[in-house]
């Protein structure tokens, strides 16, 4: 395992939660869901290698991380949280399926999106900006593929393009440097950007722009890439164009494919520059499918491969700041007591209809109740699946209090 792309921590009847840095993985194991006497390690780790992955049919692609949660002899007594991020765009024809292997070889389909019933082993929610969560009892791995629903509906996932720029290759023929444009493509997952930012980097190249994404539709058509390169406000000359099988971005792999365009060491006679050309670029990117042009990524690329000279090109903080922001570790964790004190009042049934099932429809937008009705106490539940997605506190008070429930708002307000 890549100790760059691994967490553990301490487990014990406290529960715990860590998180993979620049990953957007996370777990959450509430308290006294293990019996276990002391401290014992529990981990996550991203797996990477091809053939510890799901295999995918025809028509299917990976959608998300392949996340391993162990070991695998711990034995959870109420369900834990493993969140990250995924791909699918779900207002597009998606048949969704959670993949799990518990010894990252063998995997099976442990639940399908919207064909959940009484035995279905986990519950899966898709929140806000692209993630997901799981509310599992078992460790191993897990992983989000799909596929279309059929011919003629079509799913379409997000994509990310990453820019970067090298100036080290040489031409063995003339012996002169020759300087080449290198597109990236990737799952849009923070995840998949992180190791190809550490990949790149390996290699000295430059980050020339923040990461650019657009969607793809699974549809019986090539993917065109079109670079050109701007010699004035008014013409170009183009420098590459390449037609790829959609197959090569709807498999589990293509974030390995590099696509490298050689850029002419042109010089422009400009009696108002003293600037060699090579020094300041200017590229247009386009990349479509022929037959769903509203979906194309149009982007002109500034590259100044001076200041490449002394620092690695585009600011990497910045993009790494675009996960969501955390709040403190702790600051959105509830006591036991409150947790308790929450469970007493929601749990029960009422005419009104304002107990756990409304609590979870309008603070977590959960419809499919039937994998917390079967617990024995539901708002536990919903209340661990809330502090695994951190949303505030004031939140959670303003939720009960619009579903007529004040005397559990005032349990908080309390404490």
């Amino acid at each position: 395992t890549d100790l760059r792309y691994f967490a553990v921590s301490i487990l014990n009847n406290k529960g715990c939660r860590l998180e993979i840095p620049n990953t957007g993985v996370s777990l959450i194991i509430p308290e006294d869901a293990v019996l276990l006497d002391g401290d014992h390690l529990v981990y996550i780790a991203l797996v990477n290698i091809e053939n510890q992955m799901p295999v995918l049919n025809n028509g299917h692609t990976r959608l998300s991380p392949v996340v391993l949660v162990g070991p695998s002899e711990i034995t959870l007594l109420k369900p834990a949280v493993l969140s990250f991020e995924h791909t699918a765009v779900l207002e597009s024809s998606w048949k969704l399926s959670l993949m799990f292997s518990d010894d990252i070889l063998n995997w099976k389909s442990i639940l399908t999106y919207g064909q959940e019933n009484i035995s279905t082993p986990v519950y899966l929610q898709f929140n806000n900006q692209q993630q997901m969560s799981i509310l599992f009892e078992t460790m191993g791995a897990y992983a989000l593929i799909g596929e279309s629903v059929s011919k003629h509906h079509h799913a379409s996932k997000y994509i990310q393009m990453v820019p970067f720029y090298n100036r080290s290759s040489t031409d063995t023929i003339s012996n002169e440097t020759v300087s080449t444009l290198r597109l990236r493509f990737l799952d849009a997952t923070t995840d998949a950007l992180e190791r190809c930012l550490t990949e790149e980097f390996a290699l000295q190249n430059y980050l020339c722009d923040q990461p650019k994404e657009f969607v793809l539709h699974d549809y019986e058509d090539q993917i065109c890439i079109n670079v050109d390169l701007e010699l004035s406000s008014t013409s170009r000359i183009n420098i590459g164009y390449k037609e790829i099988p959609l197959k090569t971005f709807w498999s589990t792999r293509f974030d390995r494919s590099c696509f490298i365009f050689i850029i002419p060491n042109i010089q422009l006679n400009n009696e108002h520059s003293s600037t060699p050309f090579i020094d300041h670029l200017a590229m247009h990117i386009d990349v479509y499918q022929p037959t769903i042009l509203d979906s194309a990524l149009h982007t002109r690329l500034c590259i100044n491969t001076h200041n490449f000279l002394h620092n690695p090109g585009y600011n990497t903080s910045s993009i790494r700041q675009r996960l969501p922001v955390k709040t403190n570790k702790e600051g959105s964790k509830l006591s036991s007591l409150v947790r308790q004190k929450l469970c007493i009042v929601l749990d029960p049934p009422n005419s009104l209809g304002n107990d756990w099932r409304m609590f979870a429809n309008n603070l977590l937008g959960i419809n499919y109740l039937q994998y917390f009705a079967t617990k024995s106490s539901p708002t536990e539940h919903l209340l661990t699946l809330w502090e695994a997605r951190q949303e505030s506190l004031v939140n959670l008070i303003n939720v009960l209090n619009q579903i007529g429930r004040s005397d559990a708002a005032a349990i908080l307000l309390q404490h």
